[in-house]
């Protein structure tokens, strides 16, 4: 069952989510990579928040649709990334050189 983002409460708990990722992936200093595995938000309604703080880190920004049915965001630019998935195969199958992987 995925939840809505009904609220601002659940706009600004998600984007700090958001925030502290973007700081993770950067304080690896050009080698950071994480992923997010939404088990409770749709990736479609996560996607409009990740453009909103675009604004700031400008980083490359794409709801990927796989002609194999997997979805996921991909957020990155150069060598640090993020991937937000509601995907388990994706997720199950992450790399395991991630320096950060949540499920949530």
């Amino acid at each position: 069952m995925k939840w809505g983002i009904v609220d601002d409460r659940n706009k600004e708990h998600l984007t700090n989510l958001l925030k502290w990722l973007v700081y993770e992936v950067k304080s690896a200093c050009g080698d950071g990579d994480a992923i997010w595995y939404s088990k409770f938000y749709d990736i479609n309604d996560i996607f409009p928040l990740v453009e909103e703080l675009n604004k700031e880190v400008k980083w490359n920004s794409d709801l990927v649709k796989m002609p194999c049915g997997r979805e996921y965001i991909y957020w990155g630019a150069n060598q640090e990334d993020i991937i937000i998935t509601n995907d388990t195969r994706l997720w199950i199958n992450r790399p395991s050189w991630q320096q950060c992987s949540i499920q949530y």
